[in-house]
């Protein structure tokens, strides 16, 4: 059976209770389940490194890129490699 669990990762300040959270419960979603996590929702430059630092396998990340008031598409996606 699969599962979807929703985890705010959008937390803007670096340090934050809802970002130290959801970085808890993602590594503990890791542990428990042998499927792929993948972390979609308010994804951005200043929070994608943790969320692959606390083992989410792949990142949705079309927002950022596509709705990016700042950076073009193709800037978008540099910005993040």
């Amino acid at each position: 059976m699969r599962k979807i669990y929703q985890i705010d990762c959008s937390a803007r300040k670096e340090g934050s209770t809802s970002r130290k959270l959801a970085q808890k419960l993602l590594k503990k979603i890791k542990k428990s389940i042998n499927l792929p996590v993948v972390a979609i929702g308010g994804i951005n430059e200043k929070n994608y490194k943790n969320l692959l630092l606390n083992k989410a396998d792949f990142l949705a990340i079309s927002s950022y890129v596509w709705n990016n008031k700042k950076l073009k598409p193709h800037e978008a996606i540099k910005s993040l490699t």
